[in-house]
């Protein structure tokens, strides 16, 4: 295999951007992704992300293809009526519901239009050098591959379950045990182009409509809480999702709730190396925060742009100075995001008695 100026291993939101980015300003850019067919999950694209795309030049109409747009948010977590936030009054602009499978396929091959090699395996990555040693090599490989690519600059958006690294590049302050669990509803809220909030003893839930199939609700909850017996498990999101929603309940079943449940690691993490030399974790690969922010994927643009940008100042430049500065700003305002979380938890509790079960207790610190 050759070698690359920049390797970018990670084929989501985040390691596709930068890609896109770091080729756009005349870097040589290899994204390793994977091959394998990428899992349906419904997603919220916020205004703010939908104006990042734009800046970057995605183009409209991709979106709008497998998209849905979004009219706001409907908060249901505290007492009385429900809170709309209209994306149109706020923004000026509408968000999309988006099915991540399909959306991040889109923006690697947004990545490959801008100039950027894409190399896709089904075998997990590794890297083999150190970052560090700026007389040592670095190259990416894969289990029974022969061959490697070589690279001036690494950049780790594999996510939180990335190994790209050795262990002790690898190590995570891990806060929480939060899982996400996907079903699908045979009723639709109201109204069905707005993302519903609401909340139940066990934790919290949001419902979003995509542009095909059945509208889906993903509850928040910890993983040692959901029952390991499937059969036990749909009846406790059923009596879950009535405590959230008794307005969509009304004669609900524990078959209303269709289709496989689905579940994925939703932790909030922090990953202890936040630079190391020719190497810059973005995204979820150096820090994950709950859902509640509502933030995820603007959250990967502005990492892969910021990212990108001090990749490139380095390249051109050879001083880490800024990625050392950026590094710490990034480590502070990941911490100032963990306060406010377990802020707002505490807050929610505090107005709504009757969410006194464990996972409330742990969010705020009771």
């Amino acid at each position: 295999m050759a070698g690359s100026a920049v390797v970018v291993v990670g084929g989501g939101p985040a390691g596709a951007v930068c890609a896109a980015l770091l080729a756009r300003r005349g870097h040589e850019v290899v994204l390793v992704t994977d091959s394998r067919r990428r899992p349906s999950w419904p997603d919220v694209l916020s205004p703010n992300a939908d104006a990042i795309l734009e800046r970057i030049g995605f183009p409209p109409d991709e979106l709008a293809a497998t998209a849905r747009p979004c009219r706001g948010i409907v908060d249901g977590w505290h007492p009385g009526p429900p809170v709309y936030t209209d994306f149109q009054l706020y923004r000026f602009r509408t968000g999309w519901v988006v099915d991540r499978g399909s959306f991040d396929e889109r923006l690697v091959r947004f990545a490959a239009g801008c100039g950027v090699r894409v190399c896709a395996s089904s075998a997990p990555a590794y890297l083999t050098g150190s970052p560090v040693n700026l007389a040592e090599a670095i190259s990416i490989r894969w289990p029974g591959v022969t061959g490697a690519l070589t690279a001036a600059f690494v950049v780790d958006a594999t996510g939180m379950a990335g190994r790209l690294l050795p262990t002790d590049y690898n190590r995570r302050l891990r806060y929480d045990r939060l899982i996400a669990v996907r079903i699908s509803l045979t009723a639709v809220p109201d109204p069905p182009d707005w993302m519903h909030l609401a909340a139940s003893p066990g934790g919290w839930w949001y419902t979003v409509s995509p542009a095909t199939g059945p509208t889906q609700a993903v509850f928040m909850t910890d993983g040692d809480l959901l029952p390991r017996c499937p059969a036990a498990r749909l009846r406790h999101l059923a009596t879950e999702f009535r405590e959230a929603f008794p307005s969509l309940s009304h004669g609900l079943t524990d078959s209303a709730l269709a289709g496989p449940v689905a579940i994925r690691d939703a932790r909030t993490t922090y990953r202890r190396r936040v630079w190391a030399g020719r190497w810059l974790p973005i995204g979820d690969a150096f820090a994950s925060l709950d859902p509640l922010t509502g933030s995820g994927l603007e959250r990967a643009f502005e990492s892969a742009e910021s990212g990108a940008e001090r990749v490139s100042d380095y390249l051109m430049s050879g001083c880490f100075r800024r990625l050392q500065v950026a590094a710490l700003n990034t480590a502070k305002a990941f911490l100032a995001t963990l306060d406010e979380l377990r802020r707002y938890y505490a807050m929610a509790v505090e107005r709504r008695p009757q969410l006194n079960g464990l996972f409330w207790q742990r969010r705020a610190g009771l």
